[in-house]
């Protein structure tokens, strides 16, 4: 458990380097899609599938945005981020 906190601590660290323009979308990327692929399970799932939506969206990669925001609509149909999602997934 220590160990997927650590990751979104770390993720959501670059996300915001990345957001206040000092960089950081790549570690954010990797440390978001390593929760995604080794805590399957995890409570907030849908947020870390939204977050890596934005960062496709901001790199212009917007058929894997398309991706992760499909499955949050298909596994998370009452998730807070289903509105984001349905409208980035077409």
């Amino acid at each position: 458990m220590r160990n997927w906190l650590s990751n979104l601590n770390n993720a959501l660290f670059y996300l915001k380097r990345f957001h206040d323009g000092k960089g950081g979308k790549l570690g954010a990327f990797w440390r978001l899609k390593n929760i995604l692929e080794r805590y399957p399970t995890y409570s907030r799932l849908d947020q870390v599938l939204t977050l890596l939506g934005e960062l496709n969206v901001a790199d212009n990669n917007l058929d894997e945005a398309a991706a992760y925001y499909q499955r949050i609509i298909k596994d998370f149909p009452a998730s807070q981020y289903l509105g984001e999602a349905s409208r980035h997934s077409l």
